[in-house]
């Protein structure tokens, strides 16, 4: 019950050359973002492992050109068909890192997939207890439909496909009792998440695409109070240039990669938008996976005074969870519609807020 997105380092930091028989290659960046070279032409991926979330450019390479050592022709080609090879490699990259910063944007347009609970609690089952199961069914045909063939007899197969069936249809049996067992253990806990119980409701958050995508940002998710229809629930986040980037790229005249630092306005819009996107996501997961009435987001970072508080805090109650699913608007006017605290300086940066209580929302 994840979710899939739509859209789905520095030059010198985290650099690797490799080796191999088909030459060499260079490659560099985080784990959140690679970008390489090699024999096979350029590539950029900007991935988050484990979540799904990718942005990707490749660019395909022409034929070498061949040499020819007294052909000054050729040689020049060769020269031009270089340069633009070298430029393509830098708008790969300056490419993959603009895409890098735009999701880290819209993180909050993630397909999240409302879950139906009450449907799950009245799923019918795979087959009835008195029924023979699918998987065994199935296995049992070939067993009795099994004709020995001349070979099987010449060969003295028979004895040997015969048991290798019968195992078979024994091993259907186990999976058809796992796939009953599957169904009474889907419905029990849909009828958990009917009754509102925390527990399940906190598995099913904790469990969900966004948890482990908080992760995969040096980030976490914390279940911080549950009750039967309002949950509080806490990010942790960092501001690791590798994740919120503090430089962006462009490509000279020249065809080279030239890097700049984002002026104090950019980055810092940049990390609100951030804080937001994975605050707004959140709520939403919460909302479509489980039936709580109230979500309250609290997001931990670092303040404008370099301190660890809390710097946006929002809520949603069920009845306004189609704001949430606005994902056209700027994140901004979705917060605003919402119950929410927000103290943001363009030049410094997002500031300590008093969390909003449950009473709040």
């Amino acid at each position: 019950m994840g979710f899939r997105f739509r859209k789905s380092k520095k030059l010198g930091k985290g650099a690797r050359i490799t080796f191999s028989k088909r030459g060499a290659g260079l490659s560099f960046g985080g784990k959140g973002l690679r970008l390489g070279v090699g024999s096979s032409g350029p590539r950029a991926r900007a991935t988050l492992p484990g979540t799904g979330v990718f942005y990707e450019k490749r660019f395909g390479t022409s034929k070498k050109a061949k040499q020819h050592s007294n052909d000054t022709a050729g040689s020049l080609s060769g020269q031009r068909q270089q340069a633009g090879s070298a430029r393509k490699q830098a708008e790969a990259y300056r490419d993959a890192w603009e895409g890098w910063m735009e999701q880290l944007r819209t993180f909050h347009q993630a397909d999240v997939e409302e879950v139906d609970w009450v449907g799950e609690a009245e799923a019918l089952p795979p087959f009835t207890e008195e029924e023979t199961g699918p998987n065994e069914a199935a296995a049992r045909r070939r067993l009795e439909a099994y004709r020995p063939t001349i070979f099987d007899r010449l060969f003295r197969r028979e004895h040997k496909k015969r048991a290798a069936l019968k195992s078979e249809l024994e091993n259907a049996k186990q999976e058809d009792r796992a796939l009953y067992e599957a169904w009474q253990e889907d419905v029990a806990r849909a009828k958990r998440m009917v009754a509102g119980d925390p527990e399940t409701m906190k598995a099913e958050i904790m469990s969900a695409g966004a948890a482990e995508l908080l992760k995969n940002l040096k980030g976490r998710l914390d279940v911080q109070s549950i009750a039967t229809d309002t949950a509080v629930l806490r990010l942790f986040l960092t501001d690791d240039e590798e994740v919120v980037p503090h430089v962006r790229y462009h490509v000279t005249k020249t065809g080279k990669l030239s890097e700049k630092n984002l002026t104090k306005t950019e980055y810092y819009a940049l990390w609100r938008d951030y804080v937001l996107a994975l605050a707004v996501l959140v709520m939403r997961e919460a909302v479509a996976h489980t039936p709580l009435e109230k979500v309250v987001v609290h997001v931990q970072g670092p303040d404008a005074d370099g301190s660890e508080s809390t710097i946006f805090t929002v809520g949603v109650r069920r009845d306004l969870e189609y704001q949430l699913d606005q994902t056209h608007l700027p994140l901004t006017e979705i917060v605003e519609e919402l119950p929410h605290r927000l103290n943001f300086l363009k030049t410094k940066g997002t500031r300590a807020v008093q969390p909003l209580e449950e009473e709040d929302v």
